[in-house]
Parts: structure tokens; C-alpha cells; sequence
């Protein structure tokens, strides 16, 4: 179980498992195929999926409507939607065991908004918005990770939330951390017994990890101390305090 945090490498671990381990996954990449039959489908890389919809809470119900927790040779369900999944996508006989990638919390605001900026279809970032009208507009996201740890998406946060998502990531979560991606995937490898096997495996692996990663989308830092650093620091605040944890999780771990 994946569990899918924005901007921080999740695509590219979907993207590994499915391209390069030939697993078989239950994503967003079979909403087009939904039915009321499940079955598997097959994208234009080669990746099979489960035809179903893991990104939307109304996907995950359609996903325990078909039963998916009993499908034979599933490997991996990800989902941004911790609870939603944890409470419908699993069973007695299989159950979930979570990984996850975390990304510094300013890092990830700033990667999100270029991502966002370069899409002319955009609804959140209008045509021409700096970076800086952004981090001031009512527009840009706020401590995003302690909302979905903590099953409070559209509540108003308090230290009870970072408590609640602190003590997830601590005893629900293997934790890896972007900044050391290539031993983060290792450790997610040797969890579930992935192995890799010749050349083109090993070749397939390096290209996603390192220099082709899915939404690639390159951009200038963010400066540390600088007004923008420091604004998304403080709209972040619970959020910069729960990565804080994850680095001494990833540490003993």
C-alpha cells in the first residue's frame, strides 16, 4: 500500500513497480476502464492495472464493491486517501502494509505550484501567477500531509491532527524521504521482495529514478530563509513539524 503524497516521488515508484518489476497495481490508471466487472488492463508501457479509480473516495467504494482486496496477483494499491483505504481496500486474509516517500513540506509547495503553472488548463493557478502571489493567495495548499494522516481533510487543524499523523507515520508506515531516493526505494524493495533481474530491468530502474521520472519538472529552489521559504514554512507549519518526525522514523527505521 502506497500511500501517495503529492510531488514526492510517489508517480515514479508507481511508474518502477509497474514498468520495471511487471507488477500489478490498482491506481487512477484504470478510471477510464471502470466497471462493474473487474478485470485487468494493460497502458501503452506495458503496466497492468486493476480497473478501477484508488485516487477518489467514490473510486476506493467501487474498488470494495468489486472485491479487489481478493484479486489474485495484486501487488500494490496507492492512494492519497489513507483511511478510505485502509478501512475498504483490505481484508482479514490481505492486508495492507504502507510505505510512503515524504518530501520536505517547502519543497513540495514550490514543486507543486510549477507543476501547476505549466498547465494551461489549470484551475488553481491563474495565467501569469508568480510563485509569490501564490504563497499569498487563499490558492496554495496548507499542511496537506497532516490533513490526510489525520483524517481531517476540509477540518481546521489543531496538535491533535499532528499527533494522530506523527503516530501513523511512526507505527503504520516503512518512511522513505525523497532527498535519499535511490536508498528509500531499496528499502521499499526489500520490504516487498522486488528484485532486480538483468540488464534491462536494472536499466528501466535508473532511467525512472534518475533522469526520467514521471512529471519531471524542472525549477530553481526555493532559498531557505528567503520571504517565500519562510511564508511556506509557516502555512506549513504542522506539516514542517510531522517531516521533521519522518526524518528520525526514516533514521531508525
Amino acid at each position: 500500500f502506497l500511500w501517495h503524497v503529492p510531488r514526492s516521488a510517489a508517480a515514479t515508484i508507481k511508474s518502477i513497480a509497474s514498468q520495471c518489476f511487471g507488477l500489478l497495481l490498482a491506481t487512477e490508471m484504470g478510471a477510464a476502464s471502470a466497471s462493474n466487472q473487474i478485470s485487468i488492463i494493460t497502458d501503452l508501457e506495458g503496466g497492468n492495472y486493476v480497473n478501477v479509480d484508488t485516487s477518489t473516495p467514490a473510486g476506493i467504494q467501487h474498488a470494495k464493491g468489486l472485491n479487489m482486496a481478493n484479486l489474485p496477483g495484486l501487488n500494490l494499491v496507492a492512494t492519497s486517501f489513507f483511511y478510505e483505504a485502509a478501512q475498504n481496500l483490505f481484508s482479514e486474509l490481505h492486508r495492507g502494509r504502507c510505505i510512503t516517500m515524504m518530501r520536505h513540506p517547502v519543497e513540495r509547495a514550490a514543486s507543486l505550484y510549477h507543476l501547476l503553472s505549466s498547465d494551461p488548463n489549470s484551475s488553481v493557478i491563474t495565467p501569469g501567477m508568480t510563485l509569490e502571489e501564490y504563497v499569498d493567495s487563499d490558492r496554495v495548499e496548507r499542511n496537506w500531509m497532516t490533513r490526510f494522516l489525520s483524517n481531517a481533510v476540509d477540518n481546521e487543524l489543531k496538535l491533535e491532527h499532528l499527533a494522530i499523523a506523527k503516530l501513523v507515520v511512526e507505527q503504520k508506515c516503512l518512511v522513505g524521504l525523497l532527498k535519499y531516493k535511490w536508498e528509500s526505494l531499496r528499502r521499499f524493495e526489500t520490504y516487498f521482495g522486488w528484485t532486480l533481474d538483468g540488464e534491462k530491468v536494472n536499466d528501466c530502474h535508473t532511467k525512472l529514478l534518475d533522469w526520467n521520472w514521471p512529471n519531471k519538472n524542472k525549477h530553481a529552489a526555493v532559498k531557505e530563509g528567503s520571504d517565500v521559504w519562510r511564508k511556506l514554512a509557516s502555512l506549513n507549519e504542522l506539516d514542517m513539524k510531522l517531516y521533521k518526525h519522518a526524518e528520525k522514523v526514516y533514521k531508525i527505521q
